[in-house]
């Protein structure tokens, strides 16, 4: 069977220093958090040409977290950013916490952890209404550690909770020397799906093939296989295919989007925004389809600070930062933002060769999705439609050959 495992890892590490927009209509949380997402994929492509992955929706979680604390001018830089300034503010914080409920059903055929915990100086006063609010909205305790005398002891103890949190799949999530005594808050979000396939792949369908990196260079991959009935859709403007694979109970799903060239991708990249993923969806139909897409695995570590600077909150990271809603006065900053996460898409174990050996195959499928060049994926919430987790892979782990030394 093929499993899908996620994992995201936020640090917002926030130390001690010397020292609204109109109302808009109301909008749908996850429609929001949507726009954010492709910005920031969009901004985080400029640097990263090949392989993406990241949770937009843990990263909007942890800032969110913040922004309960932001004042002032930090506090609207933050709303615009993040699209935060679309919603209804007397009750957003609530509304997160909505979102979050409807996102983890841990009776579900799948696993999806989301968890949040304030690690802070033990020392430093923090207001109360910040603590209460963090801990009703988000779940977030505050756990009180000495990082002013024990410095190495408080990495130690937010590693293994993030060990915790993830089943020790992400160790070391901060190295020796990241926090120093002046650290007063750091805010975690850490975020783990493991799903298997609605429909499952079989280890005999499995193959070697190439998979094209550029017009240039492949590179040499297990490729899995499987034809039945999936939602397909096709965009002739930006001349691609696009491809639903639901999870086992249908509440999550992957969808993947493949460019009919090789070099076809960034195209659509620059393309993306809500409006198009919902016109992709709504134009889906169930067809049969034979897909082919690689086994892969990627690690991505990300420091934001510098991304969202750009993107329109310097002062989040800066001397000017208003956090006094989370202390009273302006006595924090933010030293650094910290993203990791983690994507195996694999075979566990076996199924039965003999659940399809039965099959009498009558005709090839009417449409072929073909994924042996870069494309585009994200894995979706559907019954809130929010982007868990988004990404691109371009050069999958391989034997890499040039087309020239053929």
């Amino acid at each position: 069977m093929r499993s899908t495992y996620c994992l995201f890892i936020g640090l917002l590490v926030a130390m001690a220093t010397a020292e609204n927009s109109a109302p808009q209509e109301p909008t749908s949380l996850a429609d929001v958090n949507s726009e954010f997402a492709l910005e920031l994929y969009k901004a985080l492509h400029k640097d990263h040409p090949e392989n993406i992955f990241f949770s937009p929706f843990s990263i909007s979680t942890c800032l969110a977290m913040t922004y309960l604390g932001a004042r002032n001018e930090t506090a609207q830089q933050m709303s615009h950013v993040l699209r935060f300034n679309k919603v209804n503010q007397t009750d957003f914080h609530e509304r997160f916490h909505h979102l979050l409920t409807q996102v983890h059903h841990p009776d579900r055929l799948y696993t999806l952890k989301t968890a949040n915990r304030l690690f802070g100086q033990n020392s430093f006063k923090f207001g109360q209404k910040f603590l209460d609010e963090t801990s009703r909205n988000y779940g977030a305790e505050l756990a009180p550690l000495d990082f002013r005398g024990n410095t190495e002891g408080a990495r130690q103890t937010i590693n293994n909770w993030v060990e915790e949190q993830t089943d020790n799949r992400i160790q070391e999530i901060m190295e020796p020397g990241f926090l120093s005594p002046e650290t007063v808050l750091v805010l975690v979000n850490a975020i783990y799906f493991k799903g298997s396939w609605e429909s499952p792949f079989y280890t005999s369908d499995t193959m070697l093939n190439s998979f094209h990196v550029n017009p240039e260079e492949d590179v040499q991959v297990p490729m899995m296989y499987q034809d039945g009935m999936f939602k397909f859709g096709r965009d002739e403007n930006l001349n691609c295919q696009i491809l639903e694979m639901p999870y086992k109970g249908k509440h999550l799903s992957m969808v993947l989007v493949l460019p009919d060239k090789i070099d076809g991708l960034n195209a659509i990249e620059t393309s993306l925004t809500p409006e198009l993923l919902n016109r992709w969806q709504n134009s889906m139909v169930k067809e049969d389809v034979g897909i082919l897409i690689p086994k892969f695995k990627l690690v991505q570590d990300f420091g934001l600070s510098e991304k969202l600077s750009e993107m329109g909150m310097p002062d989040l990271f800066g001397t000017n930062v208003d956090l006094s809603g989370m202390t009273g006065s302006r006595d924090l900053h933010v030293d650094a933002l910290l993203h990791k996460a983690f994507v195996d898409v694999n075979e566990e174990g076996t199924e039965a060769a003999a659940a399809t050996a039965g099959d009498i195959v009558l005709s090839g499928p009417t449409y072929e999705f073909d994924a042996d060049r870069p494309f585009l994926f994200f894995i979706k919430d559907n019954d809130t439609n929010s982007i868990l987790f988004m990404g691109r892979l371009v050069r999958p782990e391989g034997t890499t050959t040039r087309k020239d030394e053929l």
